[in-house]
């Protein structure tokens, strides 16, 4: 008897084994640029990797022309006035060069941190801001951010039952340059469709963002969507990869079009760990260069030149793909763009895996997954308890 109840203690170990964890998102911290008169003029996220490094982006808008400084301060507070964020806390952080209507930074540190490391916390007790002084000049802070720690979206509601998802895309001006659609299969992985205008020639990167915002410049869209806290692009060094929100490059002609026809597995639409339509919504960003698929924290995609928020449509049944999908064919660079289907219509041609799709894995939902080692084991386990009782039968 103690063999069967060993037995039975194993078969419970191992399928309490099969449930997986959810994944954790990597630590930021994240503030709204301001000015002395309150309008928002840009956006800054810090975001520490898995080795400590902290990215930071900063983005901001009608600034004059120069070379500012920006400063990490002691204290989260920007009123009644900037000096209340107190002194600068030592850092490495380059200058902001302001050659035009728009700025935008992106560098690394491990002179501060987010969650533990060995900078200075930017989430302590007495929390940080981010301070930017025109021309450095200590005496005229043009601008100030009050950092606060970025929660773990949960699915939203509209994710419950979610198949479909569009988005309308506009450039820094606020001009419609392209829409979107996000088909979600029956097997789970998510059809994307993008046609675009206006844009500038050549390949762009275009990712799925973490955050449901474009403004007050599109640095309001976070980094991209990464909830399983992975490096990003298919062909990055080191694992895990990629990002849940990794797309191919999104190639525009001469005359400005473009488009963009892929299948994901990396991210869902209805609810689970890597759901797009999670509590602090997502955006789709179309930046200024091709992404290299392969660096953090966004592949060498410089400057963002276009986005959109990621809207739930009204659900309508998945389309099921074939399991002898064959790669569809490429898109030529001088195709003229495809017509934009409207947020609430079905694809008209039964999806299969395109060409250029992003590889990975469906999503961990924390739910039971069957892994044939364990049901071996499991196997074995109830077949030898069964000769344990066969024996004590005949005894």
């Amino acid at each position: 008897m103690k063999k069967i109840g060993l037995i039975i203690a194993l078969l419970l170990a191992a399928s309490a084994a099969t449930t997986q964890a959810a994944p954790t998102p990597p630590p930021q911290a994240k503030g709204v640029l301001k000015t002395a008169a309150g309008e928002s003029i840009g956006n800054v996220l810090f975001t520490q990797g898995m080795d400590g490094t902290v990215f930071v982006s900063v983005s901001a808008k009608g600034l004059p022309q120069g070379e500012h400084g920006l400063s990490v301060r002691e204290k989260g507070a920007c009123t009644p006035d900037f000096n209340a964020a107190g002194a600068a806390v030592p850092t490495d952080l380059p200058a902001l060069n302001v050659t035009g209507s728009n700025v935008s930074l992106n560098a690394t540190t491990k002179t501060v941190a987010v969650s533990g490391g060995s900078g200075a916390n930017l989430l302590d007790a007495d929390g940080s801001a981010v301070v930017i002084t025109a021309n450095k000049d200590e005496n005229a802070k043009a601008a100030c951010a009050v950092l606060e720690a970025v929660p773990v979206p949960a699915p939203a509601a509209e994710a419950a039952n979610a198949t479909q998802a569009s988005v309308t895309i506009k450039n820094a001006v606020g001009d419609d340059v392209g829409t979107g659609t996000f088909t979600q299969n029956s097997d789970g992985t998510v059809r994307v469709q993008v046609s675009v205008r206006g844009l500038p020639a050549g390949d762009h990167g275009i990712h799925v963002h973490q955050f449901g915002q474009c403004a007050p410049t599109f640095g309001a869209a976070g980094e991209h969507h990464n909830p399983t806290n992975s490096h990003h692009g298919p062909n990055n060094p080191a694992p895990p990869k990629p990002h849940s929100g990794d797309l191919p490059n999104l190639t525009v002609a001469a005359d400005g079009s473009g488009t963009l026809d892929t299948t994901s597995t990396v991210f869902t639409l209805s609810a689970s760990d890597t759901t797009i339509l999670d509590s602090d919504g997502s955006a789709l960003v179309i930046h200024a260069n091709p992404d290299d698929l392969a660096s953090d924290p966004s592949g060498n995609s410089g400057a963002r030149i276009a986005c959109g928020v990621i809207q739930a449509s009204a659900a309508a049944a998945p389309t099921a793909v074939p399991a002898t999908a064959v790669p569809a064919t490429a898109v030529p660079g001088t195709a003229a763009p495809a017509t934009a289907a409207p947020a609430t219509a079905a694809p008209a041609v039964t999806p299969t895996q395109p060409a250029g799709g992003v590889p990975g894995q469906l999503p961990n939902t924390g739910a039971p997954r069957p892994d044939w080692l364990l049901w071996s084991l499991l196997a074995f386990a109830a077949l030898t308890a069964g000769l344990f009782t066969r024996r004590a039968v005949r005894r």
